[in-house]
């Protein structure tokens, strides 16, 4: 998933300003949201790595439906 994240770009606003990669973050709260056609989790995820960017949340949605959820990955461990 590729997402603009207010707050983590630098002071340009250009594409080349965009922060981009792979980020290790844990989820700090999860609210299940009803509604009758798109369940959806509202995630607030706390970013842990890069450490310059550590403690910086951002907030998104996480869908419920067949559709979105197959989209997931599946980590074994």
């Amino acid at each position: 998933m590729k997402r603009f994240i207010p707050g983590l770009h630098g002071e340009s606003q250009t594409a080349e300003g965009t922060l981009e990669g792979i980020f290790l973050v844990r989820v700090d709260r999860a609210f299940y949201h009803w509604h009758p056609q798109r369940p959806f989790y509202v995630l607030r995820l706390v970013i842990l790595e890069p450490r310059e960017h550590r403690d910086r949340s951002l907030t998104g949605r996480l869908y419920c439906t067949p559709k979105a959820l197959w989209k997931l990955p599946v980590v074994s461990s």
